[in-house]
């Protein structure tokens, strides 16, 4: 019989969890081996090659090519797979960029609304065009002083004229609108490619990949598996839409017959209901043209070669103060190469997209589902707790291939909108990096093939209603239909009914053939009902369709409101005739719910199977799934909730449940009745959950996961002793500041000024200034003071503390300034003054941090430095350690009682990871909930020394969030074990 340890062990030679490798500053052969060494031994099996803007040689050249043969050796030898990946969306880090530069065709526009005035009858307007810029003026009539109306629309200019141009309104109010189109700009004023042209896509093939290729001799290396592409959104926001004049003049008529001019005002004002139509036909095209025109040439060329090619998009857009409107357009038809969406916010918009995305590639084009994590909390550093739990969602969500970020080849590299820097290299918990990569491999294999149910509901992801809602100036749609589209995800996994996500269309293609059953021929897939979270516009072939569906006793169900109208017809008495015959239905299965009310309609439905998992009450924060694989029965459970969830386990067959410990690859039997094991899942944590006949769990010695504690031992807090091996910090957040401006040099000056409290005498502290680099300093351009004296950066960078500042390295990306000969009882002003002319980076883009060694206090008036008393007693985070950076040792003694079968140490919270000695074992480090060791084995009735050594991270600092470091709750000794 197969052991389940050696079923896992093959999991770590699959390259589903991948490694975004940014390749900056100077590069050499010992430098790859070395980190190419530490990302195998961490459990990487796959590598995705990101050259940088400042990669020393640069991308492409002779000395690069070089190098990377050299990497694909290293790949062949370790038997890792290996990417090339580029980011469009910042050509600056491109081979690609001279290109756009260099030739104009090649850099993306959009259409912007350069102007809008309302006219009255006989007013006139008067236009003047620039020869250097392509403009197109429209006169639409106004209805009822807000809305649009489509018919009617006079255009003034277009691009082709260029006399000057005069016009007066006729009768009513009319709006007249001058578009603009302008270069599509990064944050680095950089021009973005033309996505919509063929020849960009020819040209980075003939640049980059070909010559990738040619490196490799005439048989490619085993080890080179494709191209990964991160594609810019290019949707609709204030900074405009998308646009390439011939493509869009021509391709567009030919598709709708319709000239776009006339449509372009339903995409930045209200327009009629009947008019809204055409919203959803302008956007569906960007969507498709931009896939057509760029990624699928480079899958064409992917398929040419038999590699594969990784398209992530969208991401968010730089000039965009809508951008989460991006993630609606990152589904994908089934000719386009999508593999999967980027998650740089963690937004639930993101989310959704997530959910479509992956539920639509595995049901709809059988194809697999890649996406990045450790881009969380808006790219800010992410502990292995978070990473972990970021990868288990992305999990429970679909996804089969993961890209961890954050990894760079140089330490000092410094992301330009990361403060601190992503989990890599210099990270404190690198150490136990390992241990998380082999988790989440774990759980990937696991999750390798989903079950099949057997007719599921079809939940509409409402793109094409969304879109027709929505509008530049009214862009509150698209957060609305993605709250209501997860709050009925989130019902449906609480309640357990399985769903898939298709969109309006492929409903459309379905038959109803037989009752209650929606039939996709094309997909081989069969529906049990529908699910409509937003449609106050629908399509109107598949309002028909559920006309039909209907009437075969099919379950419809509408969330909040029914429709008010189709696309193809204005508001009106026929429809809403329609409308109410398809609601007072006599099947009775047509119902208009709200989503916490879908798992009352739908599970005591026959056609659904029984519940997994059957909690005690109502938990709506739990997402739950069941998979198949290699004849392994597995249920991932996650509880994103504060508390505990008890519940029953469905059983399947014969073999009995285990719950699976990621964190000690350990297994653990449920006890119960056999039909009906009990489990328990702690807050925050994913729990996993495996049932199959290869396993064999006789020898196990494990307690049960449901043996309820007898009692519970609290650890008093008055005996422990600790030791703080790093620097005490505390973000300065309060500033005043004031500018002044030179009349002649036109030198903009900035003051800022921030202040806190030193009760200590001649204690070390320093002053550490993130995201800063030689811009700041050049010229005088930028001074830094405490009470008064000019202060100038440490040259090492690291202060001659010892190990307290493991954290600061020579090769961080920071500003670390000496304030200990300065510094003075009672209030300590820090000044920094920055003179500039234009834009240059904000040195408070994130606060400077004050860090000393000694304990911090809060007070309603700002930071307090404070002397130490009694270090044996100190408690970390009691006194002003919430910020703590590094790490601090625990140190206690116990007894335990002498009827104690079985006992365990229970954590309430933990900043970071901790390491748990217990009378010299050392036991595997608790990197995420929950935090317990069963600890049998070696603890004894009386003195009992116990050392738990917490080592925090930049997490709280960062987000300013206050968080308490180190032990955050209290930690107890639970006896378990038959009475």
């Amino acid at each position: 019989m197969e052991s389940f340890s050696s079923l896992l062990s093959k999991s770590r030679e699959s390259d589903s969890l991948h490694v975004l490798w940014h390749w900056n500053g100077t590069v050499t052969k010992s430098i790859i081996t070395e980190r190419f060494t530490s990302l195998v031994e961490s459990g990487f099996r796959g590598i995705v090659l990101r050259p940088m803007h400042d990669m020393n040689p640069s991308y492409m050249s002779e000395e690069f090519l070089e190098q990377f043969r050299f990497l694909l050796d290293l790949c062949e030898k370790s038997d890792v797979s290996l990417m090339i990946g580029d980011d469009f969306s910042e050509p600056a880090e491109s081979v690609f960029a001279a290109q756009v530069h260099q030739i104009r065709n090649y850099r993306a526009s959009n259409l912007q609304v350069a102007e809008s005035v309302t006219l009255e009858e006989g007013e006139s307007y008067s236009f003047t065009p620039e020869s250097s810029t392509v403009e197109y003026v429209l006169a639409a009539p106004l209805v009822s002083r807000k809305k649009i109306a489509l018919d009617g629309i006079v255009v003034i200019y277009d691009s082709d004229e260029t006399a000057e141009t005069s016009w007066v309104a006729p009768s009513g109010e009319w709006k007249v609108i001058r578009f603009s189109v302008k270069a599509v700009l990064n944050d680095e004023h950089r021009c973005m490619p033309n996505f919509f042209s063929i020849k960009c896509a020819q040209s980075y093939i003939a640049t980059v990949l070909e010559p990738l290729c040619e490196t490799q001799g005439k048989k490619l290396s085993s080890s080179f598996k494709g191209v990964y592409c991160e594609m810019p959104p290019l949707v609709p926001s204030n900074a405009g839409i998308p646009w390439d004049h011939e493509l869009f003049i021509t391709k567009y008529r030919s598709r709708y017959k319709r000239n776009l001019l006339t449509s372009l005002p339903a995409l930045f004002f209200p327009v009629c209901d009947c008019d809204a139509k055409y919203r959803p036909h302008v956007l569906n095209f960007l969507h498709d043209t931009l896939f057509e025109r760029f990624p699928q040439s480079i899958q064409k060329w992917a398929v040419s070669r038999d590699l594969d090619s990784w398209i992530i998009g969208a991401e968010s857009d730089f000039t965009d103060l809508h951008s989460s409107v991006a993630p609606l357009f990152s589904l994908a038809n089934s000719e386009f190469p999508v593999t999967g969406i980027r998650n740089d916010t963690n937004s639930p918009l993101c989310e959704a997209a997530l959910i479509t995305t992956a539920s639509m590639n595995r049901h709809l084009f059988k194809r697999k589902t890649a996406m990045v994590i450790n881009r969380n909390s808006g790219m800010k550093s992410c502990s292995l707790a978070e990473m972990k739990r970021e990868a288990d969602q992305a999990i429970l969500d679909g996804v089969d291939i993961l890209v961890a970020d954050g990894f760079y080849i140089n330490q000092k590299y410094h992301y330009s909108r990361t403060t601190p820097p992503s989990i890599g290299f210099n990270h404190p918990d690198f150490e136990h990096l390992k241990s998380v990569v082999t988790a989440i491999q774990e759980t990937l294999y696991l999750a390798s093939t989903q079950v099949e149910s057997k007719y599921p509901f079809a939940l509409l992801y409402p793109s094409q209603s969304a879109m027709a809602d929505y509008s530049i100036t009214e862009p509150d749609v698209i957060p609305l239909v993605t709250t209501v589209f997860l709050e009925v995800v989130r019902e449906l996994n609480r309640a357990q009914i399985p769903f898939e996500v298709i969109t309006e269309q492929d409903v459309v293609e379905c038959d109803t053939e037989k009752d209650y059953i929606l039939t996709n021929k094309k997909f081989g897939t069969s529906y049990g009902g529908v699910i409509i979270p937003h449609a106050r516009l629908i399509n109107n072939s598949l309002f028909v369709l559920l006309e039909k569906f209907a009437i075969k006793k099919g379950i419809i169900l509408f969330l909040h409101s029914l429709p008010v109208a189709s696309f193809d017809e204005a508001v009106g008495s026929v429809f809403a005739n329609r409308v109410e015959r398809l609601a007072g239905s006599r099947t009775k299965s047509v119902y208009v719910v709200r989503p916490d009310e879908i798992g009352e309609y739908l599970s005591s439905d026959e056609r659904l199977d029984d519940q997994i998992f059957s909690p005690d009450g109502v938990h709506e924060l739990m997402s739950v799934r069941q998979f198949v694989s290699e004849g392994i029965d597995t249920v991932l459970i996650q509880n994103r909730g504060k508390k505990t969830i008890t519940g029953v386990l469905k059983q399947f067959g014969e073999n009995p449940w285990m719950k699976f410990e990621v964190s000690s690859g350990k297994l653990i039997p449920l006890c119960g009745e056999s039909e009906s094991p009990q489990c328990s899942i702690h807050a925050e944590e994913t729990a996993v959950f495996v049932t199959s006949s290869h396993i064999d769990v006789s020898k196990s010695t494990f307690p049960a996961e449901n043996e309820v504690s007898r009692y519970r031992i609290k650890l008093r807090s008055d005996r422990w002793t600790f030791a703080a091996n790093s620097m005490n910090s505390f973000p300065l957040t309060r500033w005043t500041n004031r500018m002044s401006i030179d009349r002649q040099s036109g030198i903009l000056s900035i003051f800022y000024e921030s202040t806190f409290e030193n009760q200590v005498a001649g204690s070390p502290a320093y002053l550490i200034i993130s995201d800063c680099d030689a811009k700041f300093q050049t010229h005088g351009a930028f001074r830094v003071r405490l009470n008064g004296t000019d202060l100038t950066p440490l040259e090492s960078r690291v202060p001659s503390t010892g190990e307290k500042w493991a954290w600061f390295d020579n090769d961080s990306a920071l500003l670390i300034y000496s304030l200990t000969d300065c510094l003075e009882r009672g209030d300590n002003s820090v000044s920094i003054i920055r003179h500039t002319v234009g834009a240059s980076p904000d040195p408070l883009a994130y606060p400077p941090i004050i860090a000393v060694d000694s304990p911090v206090i809060q007070t309603v008036k700002g930071w307090r430095i404070v002397p130490l008393v009694e270090e044996d007693r100190y408690q970390w985070g009691e006194s002003g350690y919430a910020y703590l950076v590094g790490e601090g040792v625990y140190t206690t003694y116990f007894e335990i009682p002498d009827d104690a079968p079985s006992v365990s140490l229970n954590f309430e919270s933990l900043s970071g990871s901790a390491v748990v000695t217990l009378n010299g074992k050392v036991y595997p480090p608790l990197l995420w909930p929950p935090y317990r060791i069963d600890i049998t084995d070696s603890v004894k009735e009386k003195n009992n020394r116990l050392t738990v050594r917490v080592r925090s991270n930049l997490d709280a600092l960062s987000s300013l969030n206050g968080k308490q470091s180190g032990m955050a709750g209290d930690l107890f000794l639970e006896i378990s074990g038959a009475e």
